[in-house]
């Protein structure tokens, strides 16, 4: 994480591209649907925890 102070007197916090998806993966995993991601082909590229249990799937 960075802290910097622009020029107007504000605090912008800035995480790095790691902090990003594990902070997204903590708050998708803890939702009680069902959450996947698919690309523009059709191929699923995500699936929460609560999503893998309930089909019973082991990635």
């Amino acid at each position: 994480m960075s802290i910097n102070h622009s020029a107007y007197g504000n605090t912008i916090i800035t995480n790095s591209p790691e902090q990003i998806a594990w902070d997204f993966n903590f708050l998708i995993d803890f939702m009680p649907q069902l959450v996947w991601a698919t690309e523009p082909e059709g191929y699923h590229d995500f699936f929460n925890q609560v999503f893998l249990t309930t089909v019973n799937l082991k990635l």
